[in-house]
């Protein structure tokens, strides 16, 4: 998760994509280091609408593409679609609404009321954390079609996928909710957990294995053995699921697993090791400040997970670009056919008006 300009988040599970939440397991004093806080002023200010705006036209673009083309009768384009909508929900409820309240200097949306600080860590949690679950069951489908092309014809149907995002999304509702009973507004009215509640010591733990490792586990271990698979294929390729089914929807999803990775694992990492850290590393401010600069630069890596689908899928598949030109070229048709009626029409008109002028006149 992007550490957008110091929302308040406190678990330790949240370390996902990032996140910058394991900031109330210990007390740490504040940093007002000016590298670090002109870096935080900066990413807020034009780094983050920026991302919002690009990621936005991106995810809208893809979201056309998959629905408006053949793109949608293949599994894997159904889960690049969910992808798509869900990363539209995280840009505009965490990174827009974290913007709007900086810019506008108004309490964040956890923060104005002690149900909307329990409803919201419940929904937030369902949106930042279900992505990393769809790139998962998106790579899975393209291993089976790879590497067990005879169960694919069964396995990898849009069907199976809605399927998936159906028990993707009630494991999140499970994991989540726990958040309505754990947090609460605080006496300085800041959205908090209470560190103290026994669920929040066990569920903490429980979350950190659903929202970050088993996902970030399948992840790496998948794209190895279909790296492996691929390079180990018959040189006679074998049917995956329909004759029409792009191989390069193997190549983009591939691509887009590993990306991920690459834009989180660094802040995963760096917040794994903030958990582990000492009260003398804790106390340190000089250490403190130059770590707070690393976290915060890695956190701003973790933002780019969002924005970069459209962009993966132009570079890596072939025939998304093919689904763009023939969409293009289908509005472009659309367009002169409209434009030729509507002349059509206007003379139609035209030729009417004068025959009643000349009626009129005789």
């Amino acid at each position: 998760m992007c550490s957008y300009g110091g929302l308040p988040h406190y678990d330790m599970y949240d370390i996902v994509n990032g996140s910058n939440e394991t900031s109330a397991v210990y007390p740490v004093q504040e940093m007002s280091d000016c590298t670090l806080h002109d870096l935080q002023s900066s990413f807020i200010l034009y780094i983050l609408p920026t991302l919002v705006v690009i990621g936005t036209i991106g995810n809208i673009l893809t979201v056309i593409v998959i629905k408006k083309t053949k793109l949608c009768e293949f599994s894997v384009g159904f889960y690049l679609y969910v992808y798509a909508i869900d990363n539209l929900l995280t840009l505009f409820v965490a990174y827009g609404l974290a913007w709007l309240s900086h810019i506008a200097d108004i309490p964040e949306v956890e923060n104005l009321s002690d149900w909307i600080c329990r409803l919201w860590s419940f929904l937030y949690r369902m949106v930042m954390h279900s992505g990393i679950w769809f790139v998962t069951a998106a790579l899975i489908d393209r291993y089976i079609s790879v590497t067990h092309p005879d169960k694919a014809m069964a396995m990898c149907q849009v069907f199976m996928s809605k399927i998936a995002v159906l028990i993707i999304l009630i494991g999140m509702v499970v994991i989540s909710v726990h958040g309505m009973w754990t947090y609460e507004l605080n006496y300085s009215g800041v959205c908090h957990p209470n560190l103290d509640d026994l669920h929040y010591k066990i569920w903490r733990w429980t979350s950190a294995l659903c929202y970050t490792f088993v996902p970030m586990c399948i992840l790496f271990v998948l794209s190895l053995m279909l790296l492996c698979g691929m390079c180990t294929r018959h040189q006679n390729p074998r049917v995956t699921m329909r004759d029409t089914d792009p191989s390069d929807l193997v190549t983009l999803v591939l691509s887009l697993a590993i990306i991920f990775l690459v834009l989180s694992l660094p802040a995963t990492i760096v917040n794994i090791v903030y958990t582990n850290l000492s009260r003398e590393y804790l106390q340190d401010y000089e250490y403190m400040n130059k770590f707070g600069i690393v976290q915060h630069v890695t956190n701003g890596l973790t933002c780019g997970n969002p924005v970069v689908l459209f962009f993966v899928c132009v570079f890596f598949s072939p025939s998304f670009r093919q689904e763009i030109k023939h969409l293009c070229l289908r509005w472009r048709k659309s367009t002169r056919s409209t434009a030729a009626n509507e002349m059509k029409s206007n003379d139609g008109g035209g030729h009417l008006v004068e025959s009643q002028s000349n009626d009129t006149l005789l």
